[in-house]
């Protein structure tokens, strides 16, 4: 298992199966809890958390650097408009 973020990271976005697998376990539950709280849907923030990887895995795919954090501050890009937090 990688432990180290940043090995983790770096594992991820060559596509790693096993660090792919460990982000998800790490932040998924975090993930849905915010979701939840802004939707008060669990099968809405369910969905939300597998767009929020799937956008994930779609920047390591395509080349592109990514953060832990950069993950994260796309949950809003996820939501459904009447899930919204912001107008």
């Amino acid at each position: 298992m990688i432990k180290d973020s940043v090995a983790l990271l770096k594992a991820a976005q060559k596509l790693d199966e096993e660090a792919l697998t460990a982000i998800f376990d790490e932040f998924a539950p975090a993930i849905y809890k915010y979701a939840l709280r802004l939707c008060h849907d669990a099968i809405t923030a369910d969905n939300i958390v597998g767009d929020v990887f799937a956008q994930l895995l779609e920047q390591f795919a395509g080349g592109k650097r990514s953060t832990h954090k950069s993950a994260v501050l796309s949950i809003p890009d996820c939501l459904s408009p009447c899930c919204r937090p912001f107008p």
